[in-house]
């Protein structure tokens, strides 16, 4: 619904579920300059064949930007996600969302940027 009520969005939009084996975004190598991902990365079955993708869909120096909450939602949050924020929070006093988001990313050879 909130999709639908958006005045901005010009080309209409897609849903795509994210969590299936394997994901393909049904969009062309190199569509977009900036895609962004909002507290939406924890809840991923396979982030990082997710960020692959993004990496595809992504034009030569475009931007993926990731926001996510303070909180985690652990009913919600898979396993890979919990694992990785449990071996982090016992290792390290930074906060473990973003140690967790920056470790899948260089598993993606992403440039992180901060």
């Amino acid at each position: 619904i909130e999709l639908k009520l958006n005045d901005q969005l010009t080309n209409g939009f897609v849903v795509y579920d994210l969590n299936k084996p394997r994901p393909r975004i049904p969009y062309d190598n190199e569509t977009f300059d900036v895609i962004t991902c909002v507290a939406t990365i924890d809840y991923w079955v396979y982030p990082i064949q997710v960020l692959q993708e993004c990496g595809r869909i992504l034009q030569p120096g475009g931007k993926l930007m990731i926001s996510f909450s303070n909180r985690v939602f652990f009913q919600k949050a898979t396993k890979l996600w919990l694992d990785a924020l449990a071996l982090i929070k016992e290792n390290s006093r930074s906060p473990y969302p973003t140690r967790a988001a920056t470790s899948l990313l260089r598993l993606t050879l992403f440039q992180l940027n901060w």
